[in-house]
């Protein structure tokens, strides 16, 4: 019961269940998963080191978090929150190295967690700016643990950095194993889409061939007479006394108005079909009818 009711949580909070394009459900993917990284490793980092300061920076991070889910998920504003959240999340992650251990604990990893969410999220253009920026900001605090050392909040004790270097890295693992997971499911479920859209497609292309042939085949018929009626008009009309020329004129006639109303249905039809036709639905007494 448990497992299903965290199933029915992480669906509901991913929106696996509502119509989303691919793009917003691997940014609300992010937003969650970042949550939990920052969440984690600032309760870590609290709890092992001497720095209480991290549980604020979690808090605060938790908070423009939720902020962005709401954007992302109930108002489908994403472009705009793409480069900060980026930003925000490498700060984030430095952050916490910086003020849980240092080089000494395992929060580096948690960085490369970050990147791989960062990665999924902006276009493929842009993955390289993503990849200076990771960089960028990783040699900044390597300059800070060589050259200000008393920035770093040690560790107390042996004992938690190892039990913080084991923690860190146990989360930080299953965390990219559902990031993968998310990822794998998402792109599997637009590849069927996608399949099952080129089969529609080839349905509707064979369709329309075998509408085309019918409709061929019906506007022949009544050409095919009117060709040979004018045909044989004009071949023997000096021959033809009025009667027999009134005739032929009238089955010309007849022919034309009824290949007229057969070309008004087919245009009516693709009205249709393209919903240009409103639809104006009225009450009818049956009684009054009779």
């Amino acid at each position: 019961m448990i497992k299903i009711r965290i199933k029915e949580l992480h669906s509901y909070i991913s929106a696996n269940k509502e119509d989303l394009p691919l793009e917003h459900r691997l940014f609300l993917c992010t937003i969650v998963y970042g949550t939990l990284v920052c969440i984690l490793g600032s309760i870590l980092a609290a709890f092992l080191t001497t720095s209480k300061t991290m549980l604020i920076i979690g808090l605060l991070v938790f908070c423009i978090f939720c902020a962005l889910y709401y954007f992302v998920r109930f108002k489908r504003i994403i472009k705009p929150f793409i480069v900060p959240i980026v930003i925000l999340s490498f700060i984030g992650v430095y952050a916490i190295w910086v003020l849980g251990g240092g080089i000494d604990s395992s929060n580096i990893v948690i960085g490369f967690v970050a990147l791989i969410l960062a990665s999924i999220i902006v276009p493929e253009k842009s993955k390289k700016y993503v990849i200076v920026l990771f960089l960028l900001l990783l040699f900044i605090v390597y300059l800070i643990q060589y050259y200000r050392p008393d920035l770093i909040i040690k560790f107390p004790s042996e004992n938690k950095r190892w039990i913080h270097s084991i923690l860190t890295i146990t989360y930080s693992s299953f965390i990219i194993f559902l990031i993968i997971q998310f990822v794998h499911k998402n792109y599997t479920q637009e590849r069927h889409k996608a399949e099952k859209s080129e089969i529609k497609l080839h349905q509707l292309n064979a369709d329309k061939d075998l509408f085309i042939s019918i409709l061929g085949h019906d506007l022949r018929n009544p050409f095919n007479n009117l060709l040979g009626l004018s045909e044989l008009l004009k071949e023997n009309i000096h021959q033809y006394d009025i009667g027999e020329i009134e005739e032929i004129v009238n089955l010309i006639n007849e022919t034309s108005k009824n290949t007229y109303n057969l070309l008004e249905d087919i245009l009516t039809w693709a009205r249709a079909q393209q919903n240009k036709i409103p639809f104006k639905p009225q009450k009818l007494s049956f009684t009054d009818i009779y």
